[in-house]
């Protein structure tokens, strides 16, 4: 039972800490982010919004999954010459040993 009621009074203090640094801040508290040499003071809201609110002009909007989706809304594939040299690759590996 001490365990548990530990544990209820450090909760307790968490969220009147967390309640005081509130108070503090105010309405619209500021931050300071820093790295890559650079400073930048910004509304700490900004953090709950999405970092990029306008699609990039790297790549189309109507095809904006990353990575392997890419290549015109489908996964690459290996073209048939490809698949037959490792094929073959595989099948002469695999008899030397």
């Amino acid at each position: 039972m001490a365990v548990s009621n530990n544990n209820n009074s450090n909760s307790k203090e968490r969220t009147q800490n967390i309640k005081e640094v509130e108070q503090k801040l105010g309405e619209n508290p500021k931050i300071t982010l820093k790295g890559g040499g650079k400073t930048k003071i910004m509304d700490f809201e900004q953090l709950r919004k999405p970092h990029c609110v306008r699609p990039s002009a790297r790549f189309p909007v109507e095809d904006t999954a990353g990575g392997l989706l890419r290549t015109g809304g489908h996964r690459p594939q290996l073209s048939d010459e490809e698949v037959s040299k490792r094929h073959h690759e595989q099948s002469h590996g695999q008899e030397d040993h």
